[in-house]
């Protein structure tokens, strides 16, 4: 089992890939993307203020979760999808593609998750 601190560092090579110009730094851009679910969100999203775990997703978990989009290209196959779960809802921060894929090719194996939760 992972420990946080490794959680995080998997968390912020992700979302360093690609990263935009938008964004300064990894961090920046995961609040970013969680504001984009969550507008009303004041709480900045960082190791303080948030609980990280890995888990297995089931594929009928997986499709409970909401994607921002419907591409399934991922250019990242096996890395953990990257999900920040807050009141009810868990959304897909990263691997949009990885799971509309892994849906769309019925695959029935679970994928491997890191679950962002606010404190």
């Amino acid at each position: 089992m992972d420990e946080p601190k490794t959680l995080w560092l998997k968390v912020f090579a992700a979302l360093s890939w690609q990263l935009p110009s938008i964004d300064r730094s990894p961090g920046e851009r995961l609040n970013r993307l969680v504001r984009e679910y969550f507008p009303e969100l004041t709480t900045i999203v960082e190791e303080v203020t948030c609980n990280i775990r890995f888990e297995m997703r089931s594929v009928s978990n997986i499709k409970q979760l909401e994607v921002w989009h419907d591409r399934a290209e991922p250019k990242r196959l096996g890395d953990e999808i990257i999900i920040f779960s807050h009141l009810g809802r868990s959304v897909v921060v990263d691997g949009n593609n990885r799971v509309n894929a892994h849906l769309n090719s019925n695959g029935c194996e679970p994928m491997p998750a890191i679950i962002i939760e606010l404190r």
